[in-house]
């Protein structure tokens, strides 16, 4: 498959039957999870937030991006996206990094300064709660050097 479509294709199909390359046995499965379509007002705002995951946004940041009180915001990005605010970055944080751990030749370092981390140590802690393994062994099983 990585031959024919290229590794990001490969790993894509990977995650989609949730077999991963090379995979740990404490690892969590590796499931998208879609945002719900219903009058998603909330769309630009995510959009811009996306697009700029390196700069620290707080609630009262993202509620004036939005023209929301604080916990109007709050209320409607739960509705939206089904958590809140800064538990939402901190999972776009992570894909783009895994996005740039299967793509990028960057140091793990680089790439948590670029997705929004503090620290390297935050980094690593955040991806492994959600992603269940290491941002090393993250890279060894699904970049597209592994996957060739």
């Amino acid at each position: 498959m990585a031959l024919d479509h290229g590794a990001e294709i490969a790993n894509a199909v990977a995650r989609r039957f949730v077999l991963p390359t090379h995979r740990q046995g404490g690892q969590a499965q590796f499931i998208k999870r879609p945002v719900p379509q219903e009058q998603n007002n909330l769309a630009p705002l995510l959009d811009q937030l996306r697009n700029r995951l390196a700069k620290q946004f707080t609630i009262p940041d993202i509620a004036a991006m939005a023209h929301m009180s604080p916990r109007t915001l709050i209320r409607h990005f739960k509705k939206t996206t089904g958590q809140p605010p800064q538990i939402w970055l901190t999972s776009q944080r992570i894909k783009q990094a895994c996005r740039l751990l299967e793509t990028s030749p960057a140091n793990i370092e680089s790439i948590a300064l670029s997705c929004g981390f503090k620290t390297p140590e935050t980094f690593r802690h955040h991806f492994r709660k959600q992603i269940g393994t290491s941002p090393s062994m993250y890279r060894k099983a699904f970049s597209q050097t592994a996957a060739q």
